[in-house]
């Protein structure tokens, strides 16, 4: 069964390594060609140099490194696993969450702890009757060859029915990449009449939703739910389902509640701090992503570009906090920065002058940071979602409409194009289409104060609606003006912040020319002696 197999074991335990050797020694596999190592970081340079045809990999090793599905994760990553490797994970934890996780991690088999020979043989024996037979589907699935991918699965199909489950379910996703959502459907009702699992109810309501069927694809979601409660997979399904279907609130219960079933998946938490962050809930969304970050402590994902995340989110935070607030928020921003050696900061050097313009409009030194804004703007300096999404955000923030239109298009443009239609790839769209209803929204309701205000007689009316725009928006220079013009009419006692406010935004925003032309300056004077006779 083993004979000339290259087999690579990744345990901490001495004891592990040893006995599993020996026990595949005697299944048939030459000593020679079996491999071991106690630490991912380690066996990760040798999966660098060779390439194996059986990888076992404990679950756990220990508090300081990552986890065995973290490690599977890097290594897929990093492309380091070739597609013909059998992945076993090895797990002395029958909990149900952990069995969860690991299934949620898509190895080619779990073992638990301890086996028997007999045990090891048979269950082995079958997963490399698999990994043989399914090999070609994977094979074109990774190199998306779809079509090729479709046909293999029609060619295996008809030789080895028993894997008609697993064959469907790679058939049912290269359809749907294919845009052929009708055979996508036929494919899972067919696998429905023999088994309701979770992967075909689930694309059977993808299917539903790509041909119009809403209402369907709600009852098969229900369903779903009804009978794989206590499945993680199911309410990921739901949460992608929903996300789809631009239900946040649910679509976030329910990656919640795959969280609790299944809890050691980080990718969750990133999704469900994009949803939080996509509804205007800036503090969950914190909360979430530092769950992410620290659930990815000893991994290949907690580098510079995780923490710039996080720095961006304290920033975005920024806005709906007092002047404390702020300052504790920007001592932490330097501190994460400070944090950064010198490549990491010359690799980051646009996104950091990114953050430094945001910190200069966050502390109402709008011309400093406008002006590195502006050095920043150009379809060629940021190609990265998130980059990106900060850009856009902040030109929306400083009401710089045409900016932020012309930057969202860019935004649209960076969403990866990911072949599994995965939460995360769902989340960034629906930040997208969230930072898009905000900009759309804002500028609809500016039409209507314009309206208005033209509609208006009272002095006192008009001035409401120009303190209220000035309020929401300080960065907008013409409101500011006409309240400026308005005030060396009209001003309540309670006037004297504003007005300086507006002063500000006027010098701000406007250039000399246009400060010089409006006449500022006598209108800034005439306003600033009505504050001594307000009423009058």
């Amino acid at each position: 069964m083993l004979d000339n197999k290259k087999i690579f074991i990744v345990d901490d335990s001495s004891i592990i390594l040893h006995s599993l050797k020996m026990t595949l020694v005697r299944l048939g596999a030459q000593e020679k060609n079996i491999t071991t190592d106690k630490s991912p970081k380690t066996a990760s340079l040798i999966l660098k140099e060779a390439q194996f045809d059986l990888m076992f990999i404990d679950y756990n090793f220990g508090l300081s490194q990552p986890t065995g599905l973290q490690f599977l994760e890097e290594l897929r990553h990093f492309q380091l696993l070739a597609p013909k490797t059998l992945v076993v994970i090895l797990t002395g934890e029958a909990q149900l969450t952990v069995v969860q996780s690991i299934i949620e991690y898509d190895p080619d088999e779990y073992f638990l702890k301890p086996f028997t020979f007999d045990s090891l043989k048979q269950r082995l024996r079958r997963a490399l009757k698999r990994k043989e037979v399914m090999l070609p589907v994977q094979e074109h699935y990774a190199r998306k060859e779809y079509q090729l991918g479709v046909e293999a699965c029609d060619h295996i199909a008809s030789f080895h029915p028993n894997y008609s489950s697993q064959i469907n379910q790679f058939k049912a996703k290269m359809l749907r990449m294919l845009g052929k959502h009708q055979e996508v459907k036929s494919v899972c009702e067919s696998s429905l009449q023999e088994s309701d699992s979770v992967w075909a109810r689930f694309e059977l309501s993808k299917s539903l939703i790509n041909l119009g069927d809403f209402e369907r694809a709600e009852h098969e979601i229900e369903q779903l739910l009804k009978h794989h409660a206590e499945i993680s997979s199911a309410h990921i399904g739901a949460g992608e389902h929903y996300i789809s279907t631009s239900n946040i609130e649910k679509a976030v219960k329910h990656f919640r509640t795959a969280s609790v079933l299944a809890p050691n998946n980080a990718l969750k938490e990133l999704i469900i701090s994009n949803l939080c962050l996509s509804a205007g809930d800036v503090a969950s969304s914190l909360k979430h992503y530092k769950c992410y970050m620290d659930m990815n402590r000893n991994t290949f994902r907690l580098n510079h570009y995780a923490k710039l995340n996080y720095i961006r989110l304290l920033m975005i935070s920024m806005q709906y906090a007092d002047n404390d607030e702020v300052e504790r928020k920007l001592s932490e921003v330097d501190n994460m920065i400070g944090s950064f050696n010198a490549a990491q900061r010359n690799e980051l050097r646009n996104q950091l002058a990114l953050v430094s313009a945001h910190k200069q409009i966050a502390l109402r030194q709008y011309r400093q940071g406008i002006e590195e804004l502006i050095a920043l703007f150009d379809a060629t300096t940021f190609h990265h979602f998130s980059d990106i999404y900060h850009l856009t955000w902040l030109c929306h923030y400083i009401s710089d409409e045409s900016g932020s239109s012309e930057a969202l298009t860019w935004l649209f443009e960076a969403i990866p194009d990911q072949a599994d239609d995965c939460g995360l790839n769902l989340s960034q769209i629906e930040m997208a289409k969230a930072l898009k209803k905000s900009i759309e929204q804002k500028s609809s309701w500016l039409a209507q104060t314009r309206s208005d205000l033209k509609h208006a007689e009272a002095i006192e009316t008009r001035f409401k609606i120009l303190a209220n725009v000035h309020l929401t928006y300080p960065t907008l220079k013409y409101p500011a003006f006409n309240l400026i013009r308005l005030m060396t009419r009209y001003q309540p006692e309670t006037s004297e912040r504003l007005l300086q406010s507006c002063i500000t935004s006027v010098k701000t925003f406007m250039d000399a020319e246009e400060y010089q032309f409006l006449a500022v300056g006598e209108l800034v004077t005439f306003a600033m002696k009505r504050q001594f006779n307000p009423l009058k």
